[in-house]
């Protein structure tokens, strides 16, 4: 992971400090509910007024299940307290869409527009001038749309795409469905399927209003079970008994103490723009690898990240609605160095105060027997040594600068690479259910406020996201090539070192050796400082060892060279296509994966790297 946080284009950031925000931002408590169902043709004339006010009592239980939840949790999340925000989301086209619309402005909730088509297009889908001012009044209301660049020639695929972002932004599917199968590509029933093995939950209305409203979800009966059941694998429960639970296994935080113990302290930070932990950037100019920096001791505070980071999106990332993940992201980012500079700082001190404790024992020999200097000096600078390490390892243990690092680290890769799947409509980080660890639901849950993203996506749009994503991977490209440069000319320097120091202690002993070999007698000193350097040499090289092991330079080193490889072939697929949705949709998730699972195998290699005292 980086060292030093590099900026677009992987150039090195400028060292200015403002004043940040006070805390890392909580997220506010929203959800999203998706909504297909049938068109007028399958909405029985009869039923549409039982189905209507069917609809209407699922969205106030919605309402008072959240409001019940974010009360419980109300400390989760940010003020006021408790107030939660539902976004119901359509496609608004006639029937089952318009009907959950009209419903959610009836009682006070957002409504959100996916459109097959750009807007003007969309609109000749309806005959009559009613509906089509119909139309245009919700999406006048809307909250955000989302219009996609569906074509006519392939307007089932147009719809199915429609569908699909539906079901990308959405937490809880709500479908008003007769059962059937579906009548052409991106059907209800066709979409049901896909948020059954997606592991949406689903409230199902009976387009006929013959049965009892009910909740289809893995998670009742299969809280292990992320996604791959099928629908008709899946038994329903009534809406009184599994909503409450839906809701609330959606919005809550992580129930494991620790894990919340964790999130509260992340939450609770507070920004100090010094950092006094320099060991790493001396050894680094000790190593001839880099001279010391003032961001060393003055690093970017959270603000200075926000603003990059919303300056990175090319003037799309704007807004009042962005504001709470650009915080998160500057937190994030500026906690992740912070607390790798200090956690790495540390280890490196303790071999380094270990190896110092032993060349002083060591040395202890010389300066009484030679120099006539009293023993007592040394053993008092030798128990100062140990002292500090224990008071190190004690202090980084019970802070968790460990943890912080790379949780801070993964919050942040996490949030930069939602940024481009979020400007194509895609919400990143899906999952259904509990998250298991904070740093997955704190994630979550801010992109899950900031909502859809609200834009045509026109063939300028989709130029724009290009570019984003192309100065991101080439910035990451950059990045990655410097660092495994850089770990690299550690990892052979620390060995070097220890290589000079066993070889040094190997020269000393052969020598006396040889001395006693041909009976020439060392003197008395020369006895004694072979003793002390052929203890001290190993102790040296012996930490050198040790701080190569718990830096696994050559690891991320390699890890590096292969993430940069895997993100040039994305570049180049980039270049290779024009700016339309599918090639882009392709590259951004490639490009996630690609990143993110290089944080998963960083924190992998990490995880049993803790600080320790050496022994």
């Amino acid at each position: 992971m980086p060292v030093r946080r590099r900026g677009k284009g992987g150039q090195a950031i400028n060292d200015q400090v403002t004043q940040p925000a006070a805390r890392p931002p909580q997220p506010s408590l929203a959800l999203a509910v998706g909504v297909v169902g049938h068109r007028p043709n399958r909405l029985p004339a009869e039923a549409i007024d039982a189905v209507r006010a069917e609809v209407g009592r699922v969205l106030e239980a919605l309402k008072a299940a959240i409001a019940e939840s974010g009360a419980r949790h109300r400390t989760a999340f940010a003020a006021p307290a408790g107030a939660a925000e539902i976004t119901v989301l359509t496609g608004l086209a006639e029937g089952a869409d318009r009907m959950a619309a009209e419903e959610a402005q009836a009682r006070g909730l957002a409504q959100s527009a996916v459109l097959a088509f750009p807007a003007r297009e969309f609109e000749k889908d309806f005959e009559t001038p009613a509906s089509r001012k119909e139309f245009n009044d919700l999406l006048e209301k809307a909250k955000a749309c989302l219009a996609l660049p569906g074509e006519r020639a392939e307007a089932e695929r147009a719809y199915e795409q429609a569908g699909i972002a539906i079901l990308d932004n959405a937490d809880i599917l709500l479908a008003i469905w007769d059962g059937g199968p579906s009548a052409g590509r991106g059907g209800t029933t066709e979409m049901l399927e896909r948020a059954a093995k997606d592991n949406i939950p689903i409230i199902h209305v009976d387009a006929r209003a013959e049965q009892a409203t009910r909740v289809i979800w893995s998670g009742l009966a299969h809280a292990s079970i992320s996604s791959g059941m099928a629908l008709a694998d899946l038994s329903p429960a009534s809406i009184e008994d599994a909503l409450p639970a839906v809701v609330e296994a959606l919005v809550r935080p992580p129930s494991d103490p620790e894990e919340a113990a964790k999130l509260a302290a992340f939450t609770g930070e507070i920004w100090r723009p010094r950092n006094y932990h320099l060991v790493v950037p001396l050894l680094l100019w000790a190593l001839g690898v880099r001279s010391p920096r003032r961001s060393d001791h003055r690093p970017p505070g959270p603000d200075d990240l926000a603003a990059e980071f919303r300056a990175s999106g090319l003037g799309m990332l704007d807004g009042a609605g962005f504001e709470p993940v650009a915080r998160a992201y500057g937190w994030a980012d500026g906690l992740a160095v912070r607390y790798a500079q200090i956690f790495r700082s540390a280890y490196i001190a303790n071999f380094g105060l270990a190896a110092l404790a032993v060349l002083l024992a060591a040395g202890s020999l010389i300066g009484k027997y030679i120099l006539q200097l009293p023993k007592t000096g040394f053993l008092w600078a030798e128990l100062v040594c140990i002292a500090s390490v224990l008071i190190i390892t004690m202090i980084g243990r019970q802070r968790d600068w460990h943890g912080r690092w790379m949780e801070s680290r993964e919050v942040a890769e996490r949030l930069r690479m939602a940024m481009p799947l979020w400007l194509l409509g895609q919400r990143a980080s899906r999952f259904s259910g509990e998250e298991p660890a904070w740093t997955g639901w704190y994630v979550r849950a801010h992109l899950r406020a900031l909502g859809l993203a609200s834009a045509a996506l026109a063939p300028e749009r989709l130029a724009a996201v290009k570019e984003l994503l192309k100065t991101l991977v080439e910035g990451q490209c950059a990045y990655h090539g410097a660092n495994t440069a850089t770990m690299g000319k550690v990892e052979r320097r620390l060995e070097s070192l220890g290589e000079v120091a066993f070889f040094a202690t190997f020269l000393v002993a052969a020598a006396y050796l040889a001395l006693t070999y041909f009976d020439i007698k060392p003197s008395d000193d020369w006895s004694i400082t072979v003793t002390a350097l052929t203890a001290g040499l190993p102790a040296l090289g012996a930490a050198s060892y040790g701080v190569r092991l718990i830096g696994d330079f050559e690891g991320i080193a390699a890890r590096s060279e292969r993430t940069g490889a895997a993100l040039e072939a994305i570049g180049a697929a980039l270049d290779a296509h024009p700016p339309e949705l599918a090639p882009l949709s392709a590259a951004a998730q490639a490009a996630s994966a690609t990143m993110l699972g290089d944080v998963a195998s960083w924190r992998l290699s990490s995880e049993t790297r803790k600080l320790a005292i050496p022994c």
